[in-house]
């Protein structure tokens, strides 16, 4: 027995001296990813001892919060860590001794930190093929975007090209005002500040945004075109992240963040001083006219989260937004002195968004939300003027069911309702004009309500390729005492090998606008404005389950616009002119083709859209509309440089905007002014529209931080793309006024 004892000892203490001390060191460390801090789960970390190479390697394995401990000899250790798409980690020896047991943070680099998914077609909640979606990985580096969702939007199939200082989304050359915008689903008055350059919500905190076209579902009214909506991102619960930036055209700065194990907070907040360089770009390019615009703007966003038991969540999200927009006339236009002067337009809006979801069951899932808030406008052109105050109370609330495993169902409402104070002096028979003496004043208040009751229905049955969407909406109108039946229908045919058919049909309204309903200004038996969508398509995927490779999509979209509102010159009485009606009508249709190809160093796609779009009335002939733009053709793709360089491009083409021209003016000598004699309704087309865009991105990754240096180029060619016509004082003379010149934006980011 003492013989086995002194054996065991003997073979310990010859296991020390081979180990180099009989010390141990416990080593304790933390694996993040290099810039991003994030915690690395299932990472197997290798310790080597240099003085004892006979020896294996000691590995450890991090746990979900990127921890990990081993125990080691003293002495010279040596770290190694290889991770798929990581920089392999390995540093040099180390001296440990017994007395040292500090806890290590290792930080592991990404091969890159420009790669990012494409997702167009967004899948977490997409209840029908009818939306689009943009994720925030791929609108922030988007080129020719300037890391805006809006702007990214415009990249896709059916969205008609704005003016270049249009705030507006064109969706298949519908009117602008029959597109509806929303945020987290609550409707606000803009999605783009003057100018159009930037949404309302500073990009960093939306989480995506959704486009809906023809054939869009029955969550939805007030709207014959489509809807644009922002999702506002859930705060990061990790740690404590932050940004800072500054460009050519604004600064802003966001922190997010947990405040404890249940809540978290995100707070963002940013300023133009973009009126600086458009209105020297814009003098510039405009000498004849000497015009000049000053956009500005401001916003802000705020978000609370709480989860509040596992199956109540509460957010309430709080948006902010200011515009001016100022186009300033140096010089009167064809000596004119009547025009000289600042034309001027301000926008503002908040609104409060809180938003319950309660989990009933695992199949169950209710959710009700609010839009409190305010709406300003401002607008003077002149002597016209248009002041508008609006209180709002919007709201939504929702249950989804998933009733069977081949059924879900949604039930819900939505409401709206806006106490409108508006005053306002416009010529009544010409909307547009800026002369004349012939204007009339309206100061009122007004108070409308609108509600609309939908259930949807996605039904695929056991083992069917198919997937019926049957629908329907019943929407009411205060203003027009209006109850609008709206049946929707959609159904899908999964063709195999990646085939998917698709089609959709469906009624849509929207109340006419209250000022055209003025006793005074318009006609207040006006009744809603409607439309019939009908579409078709497919798409293929070729990757046959390959990270790389084609996917197609190709729809075609019909719609009947009847019930619109048209200006008139008939009368209710012979004192009264009657100066809107319902007469109005027109037709939309179109092809959307959307090719995508992706592989392991570069990403793109083509977007083109053939449409034709016309509208008439009972007074005039139908003809093209002002919003037709038969081609609209945008490709944009990226790739990777190395070294976190990443370099992409946009190139868009399109049809020239639809013009009535002037041949002539007639001098009023009661008013001393000069009528237009214009020729056929919108007979004359702007030459195309051409820009070719680029962005270069370059990141440092520190170990704690991450700097992001931008490049983001518009009209890299500097092409003098035409916007309007404008005329002199006596419609002698006209000249074409050019959009944006080259327009470099140089940025920097310092995420923390």
């Amino acid at each position: 027995m003492r013989f086995r004892c002194l054996f065991i000892l003997s073979a310990l203490l010859c296991s020390a001296a081979a180990w180099g001390s009989d010390a141990v060191v416990k080593i304790e460390g933390l694996v993040r990813e290099k810039g991003t801090r994030k915690p690395l789960a299932q990472v197997n970390f290798y310790c080597f001892l240099p003085d004892h190479p006979e020896k294996p390697p000691i590995k450890a394995t991090t746990d979900q919060d990127g921890h990990f401990s081993m125990d080691v000899p003293e002495g010279k250790l040596k770290w190694v860590a290889s991770v798929p798409n990581y920089v392999r980690l390995e540093n040099q020896d180390e001296q440990w001794a017994a007395k040292e047991n500090p806890l290590r943070e290792f930080f592991l680099e990404k091969s890159s930190y420009l790669t990012y998914e494409t997702t167009v077609y967004g899948q977490d909640d997409k209840r029908d093929e009818k939306t689009k979606s943009l994720d925030q990985a791929q609108f922030l580096t988007v080129p020719g975007a300037n890391g805006d969702p809006v702007k990214a939007v415009q990249n896709l199939p059916g969205v008609n090209r704005a003016s270049a200082f249009s705030s507006q989304v064109i969706i298949e050359g519908s009117a602008p005002s029959d597109t509806r915008y929303d945020i987290d689903n609550q409707n606000v008055p803009i999605i783009f500040h003057f100018g159009g350059l930037s949404s309302v919500v500073m990009p960093e905190a939306v989480d995506h945004v959704d486009y809906l076209s023809a054939g869009f579902g029955p969550e939805f009214g007030q709207s014959t075109a489509g809807l644009v909506n922002l999702a506002v991102k859930d705060p990061q619960t990790d740690r404590v992240h932050g940004f800072v930036y500054a460009d050519f055209l604004n600064a802003g700065g966001m922190v997010e963040g947990p405040i404890n194990d249940h809540s978290s907070f995100l707070f963002g907040v940013r300023q133009s001083y973009i009126g600086f360089v458009l209105g020297a770009a814009v003098g510039a390019t405009n000498s004849a006219f000497q015009l000049t615009a000053v956009p500005d703007f401001r916003d802000t966003v705020l978000e609370y989260r709480n989860q509040i038991t596992p199956v109540d969540t509460f957010r309430i999200i709080g948006v902010g937004s200011q515009d001016t927009l100022g186009f300033l006339l140096s010089q009167p236009a064809g000596q004119d002195p009547s025009i000289r002067g600042n034309f001027n337009e301000d926008s503002e809006f908040f609104r409060i968004i809180p938003e319950w979801t309660h989990k009933f069951s695992t199949d169950v899932t209710g959710r009700v939300s609010l839009g409190i808030g305010k709406d300003w406008t401002d607008l003077n052109i002149g002597t016209i003027f248009s002041d508008t105050n609006d209180s709002v109370v919007t709201g939504r609330a929702e249950i989804e069911d998933q009733i069977t495993p081949g059924w879900k169902s949604y039930w819900g409402i939505d409401t709206q309702t806006y106490l409108s104070n508006i005053s306002f002096e416009v010529p009544v028979d010409t909307y547009n004009s800026i002369g004349g003496s012939d204007l009339r004043s309206v100061s009122n208040v007004y108070t409308t309500n609108a509600a609309g009751f939908y259930w949807r229905n996605t039904i695929t049955p056991t083992d069917s390729p198919w997937t019926l969407m049957p629908s329907a909406r019943l929407s009411y109108y205060s203003f027009t005492s209006e109850w609008m039946p709206e049946p929707r229908v959609a159904a899908k045919y999964a063709a195999g090998k990646g085939w998917t058919l698709r089609a959709a049909t469906g009624l849509y309204d929207e109340a006419p606008p209250i000022r055209d309903m003025d006793a005074i200004y318009g006609n207040p038996n006006l009744t809603s404005q409607r439309a019939v969508h009908a579409t078709v398509g497919f798409e293929k995927d070729f990757r046959d389950g390959s990270a790389t490779g084609w996917t197609l999509t190709d729809d075609l979209f019909y719609k009947y616009l009847y019930n619109l509102v048209a200006e008139s010159t008939a009368f209710v009485t012979p004192s009264q002119p009657q100066y809107y009606n319902n007469s109005g009508y027109g037709h939309i249709i179109g092809m959307e083709v959307l090719a995508k190809y992706k592989t392991s160093a570069w990403e793109g796609w083509i977007s083109y859209t053939l449409s034709r779009s016309t509208i008439g009335d009972d007074e005039d002939a139908e003809a093209l509309s002002n919003y037709d733009q038969t081609h609209l053709l945008t490709a944009v793709g990226d790739v990777e440089l190395g070294r976190n360089w990443k370099f992409s491009a946009r190139v868009r083409y399109t049809t020239g905007d639809p013009y009535t021209p002037i041949t002539g003016g007639i001098l009023d000598i009661d008013n001393d002014s000069y009528s237009p004699i214009t020729g056929t309704l919108n007979s004359s087309r702007l030459n195309p529209f051409f820009e070719v865009d680029v962005r270069f991105d370059k990141k440092w990754i520190f170990d704690r931080w991450i700097l992001t240096a931008y490049l983001d180029i518009e009209n890299v060619t500097n092409q003098k793309n035409p916007e309007e016509v404008n005329y002199n004082y006596d419609y002698s003379q006209s000249a074409i006024i050019t959009g944006l010149p080259f327009l470099p934006t140089l940025g920097l980011k310092a995420e923390l």
